[in-house]
């Protein structure tokens, strides 16, 4: 059995991209019905202590996912404030001045950032499915050698995300 160093370093880095992604979560409490526009809550949460540029892009394709809703996305892109953990428990904490557009952006705290998406659904019943595109930019924090003189790499990478964002509601 060979031992090589660098093969368990790139498996390290590879797993190291999982941590610096955007937790996403659909606010409750949206009620659907067919052919109906919805406005829709998700938030954005920041993993990583820089700041963290999102934006998003319609899916091509379905990819296996039984997309059941058109979903309108924010065309702006958008910055989630880096995660700091002593303001996480304060509420007295400063927080980044961003000029949001209040249409877009439903409320900022700490590294969370709360978006309406606007959902229509296409069938009368079921579970209301969507799927997007989520861009981000990472920052490679992978120490380079003193010798090397090197920046950090700023890299954008996509997140295929397919959410279930609940069930249409019945007629009345």
């Amino acid at each position: 059995m060979t031992f090589l160093i660098l093969t368990i370093a790139y498996q390290g880095l590879l797993f190291s991209h999982r941590l610096h992604i955007p937790e996403i979560r659909v606010m409750p409490g949206a009620e659907f019905h067919p052919k109906k526009e919805t406005k829709v809550i998700l938030t954005f949460t920041n993993p990583v202590t820089m700041n963290t540029k999102i934006q998003f892009q319609q899916a091509e394709g379905n990819f296996g996912e039984h997309v059941t809703a058109k979903i309108e996305l924010p065309k702006k892109e958008l910055v989630l404030a880096h995660r700091d953990d002593a303001t996480l428990y304060d509420d007295m904490a400063s927080q980044q001045e961003f000029k949001d557009d209040s249409s877009v952006v439903a409320f900022r705290k700490a590294n969370k950032l709360a978006v309406y998406f606007k959902v229509t659904p296409l069938v009368q019943d079921g579970d209301v499915k969507v799927c997007f595109i989520l861009k981000h930019n990472y920052r490679s924090t992978a120490t380079a050698l003193p010798s090397e003189n090197q920046e950090q790499q700023i890299v954008w990478l996509e997140q295929r995300v397919a959410l279930n964002l609940g069930l249409i509601s019945p007629p009345k």
